[in-house]
């Protein structure tokens, strides 16, 4: 997905301004925090099972972003906010109850949360600072991206190399949708509470639940509809 991104960024930075110089520093602390959130995710999904994780690993940022945005950026939430967060973490984190996530795996996905967290809030920032939200997302990501497929092919390269081969087009496909997903999300941020749109970009979690039951044939049991609807129902509260 890193080599598949790339392409797609540089064409949009060739269409685009450059960011402003006020975003860089963002960015580049930014770059840093997502090189060891890749790291910790990638650990984390090679040790444990992927449903309960990706919960963990989208319900906790959300918490994390409202606390900083409030003490940090004076962007408080409403009461109403901090009741609807409350039902979405809640709802995300109570799918990870008895199934299986503990030890290092677990440290791995609550350093993936907090580096979420904490790119969230930089990226945030950045692309107000920026000027154009898709400009920074472009620079963004193809340093980012750069780095981290570089860092693989030092590592792996043979596995890296064959793996490529077999799957660049899917590569293609998930860079370009990162892309476009990310920038959707940096605009918004420009224009409403950022603590808003990272607890409502974790709702991502219902539709992992509804193609997974539909699509993958997984079965979830009522807990899980349960937990989804909770976070439906947060996600909800916060946006009206």
């Amino acid at each position: 997905m890193a080599v598949g991104t790339i392409p797609v960024c540089v064409v949009a930075m060739l269409a685009l301004p450059m960011p402003q110089a006020a975003a860089w520093p963002w960015m580049a602390v930014s770059v840093a925090v997502h090189l060891v959130y890749f790291s910790a995710m990638a650990l984390a999904y090679r040790g444990g099972p992927l449903a309960p994780l990706y919960a963990l690993m989208r319900g906790t940022p959300p918490l994390l972003v409202a606390l900083a945005s409030a003490f940090w950026l004076s962007e408080p939430l409403t009461t109403r906010g901090w009741i609807g967060l409350a039902l979405l973490c809640g709802g995300l984190l109570s799918l990870v109850r008895g199934r299986g996530v503990g030890g290092s795996v677990l440290g791995f996905a609550l350093l993936s949360a907090c580096c979420t967290a904490t790119y969230t809030l930089l990226d945030g920032m950045g692309s107000r600072a920026a000027g154009l939200a898709p400009a920074y997302v472009a620079w963004h990501g193809a340093l980012q991206n750069s780095l981290f497929a570089l860092g693989v092919l030092a590592v792996r390269p043979r596995a890296a190399v064959d793996h490529l081969r077999s799957h660049l087009g899917t590569g293609v496909l998930t860079g370009t949708a990162s892309v476009a997903g990310y920038a959707a999300v940096l605009w918004a941020m420009g224009r409403a509470p950022i603590a808003l749109v990272a607890a409502l970009r974790e709702t991502s979690v219902i539709l992992a639940a509804l193609l997974g039951a539909v699509w993958l044939r997984e079965h979830l049991g009522w807990r899980q509809w349960l937990a989804t609807a909770l976070v439906a129902l947060g996600a909800a509260t916060m946006h009206l």
